[in-house]
């Protein structure tokens, strides 16, 4: 009776083990660093990929929301997110892979050179004239969640800005949807925003990263991570005349790039 009750006993814990194994499987492999804590709320325990992953960029026009997706992407996959800058606000805040281009799950980068570095890359669009808001009120805060007053807008510094910005705005998201060879990703922040469920589900799935509905549910809880600006209404007339003509037409060429990169050709 012994030996049976030992043979059921090995049994069940070989059975134990194998689903062990299976389940450890199905969730990223990483090495866990503490510096995870510094977050407000923790959806997944965080680190760097202990298996060597495809080489894939974040890429955005500064202002985009680009911090914002990183933190939706870290709490969803438990991968830290790279950077080919190195802020040391951000990586005091908790953006542990911040500087780091290896063992992330994506790469930042507001480069249009050297796309073909990279395997596949994840193209992040948003509205010219608010990505040129955000942009520069962060160069005029120092801050990612500062604000200003409108008077700043009503000088030079903020016209001269958005001359050469639309330019780089629309240079930079032309030249990914063009030029970039491997398989892209377009995420438009407006609807990342707005559906942000269904945009991060799609998302995941281009990064072959499956979520459970728990996990889902805690991320889109703590959507808003740390990095949101205070909304703050700022009565201005972003661009006028000729420029907002230049604008607008910068705009018209990217959401037709936008269709033709897609096959949406009506």
């Amino acid at each position: 009776m012994k030996s049976k009750s030992k043979c059921r006993l090995g049994i069940i814990l070989a059975i134990y083990a194998v689903v062990f194994v299976w389940y450890r499987k199905m969730l990223p492999d990483v090495k866990w660093d503490s510096l995870a804590k510094n977050v407000n709320q923790i959806c997944r325990k965080r680190g760097f990929s202990r298996k060597a992953l495809p080489k894939v960029a974040l890429a955005s026009f500064p202002g985009s929301g680009n911090t914002w997706t990183r933190h939706l992407i870290e709490e969803s996959t438990g991968i830290f997110t790279g950077s080919i800058y190195m802020d040391k606000r951000l990586k005091s805040a908790g953006f542990t892979g911040e500087g780091q281009n290896t063992n992330v799950i994506v790469v930042k980068t507001h480069s249009w050179r050297k796309l073909q570095t990279y395997q596949k890359a994840i193209l992040l669009i948003r509205n010219p004239y608010d990505a040129m808001l955000a942009e520069f009120t962060r160069r005029r805060t120092h801050s990612h969640t500062g604000t200003l007053n409108a008077i700043v807008f009503n000088k030079t510094a903020w016209k001269s800005f958005v001359y050469r910005a639309s330019r780089s705005w629309y240079k930079e998201n032309r030249s990914w949807l063009t030029e970039f060879k491997g398989s892209l990703h377009i995420l438009q922040y407006e609807k990342l925003k707005n559906n942000t469920r269904e945009e991060l589900v799609e998302l995941l799935k281009f990064l072959r990263i499956k979520i459970r509905n728990e996990t889902l549910s805690c991320v889109l809880a703590n959507s808003q991570g740390k990095f949101k600006r205070n909304k703050k209404r700022i009565d201005i007339d972003i661009s006028a005349g000729k420029l907002k003509v230049v604008i607008d037409d910068y705009q018209r060429r990217i959401n037709r790039l936008i269709k033709e990169r897609l096959g949406d050709t009506d």
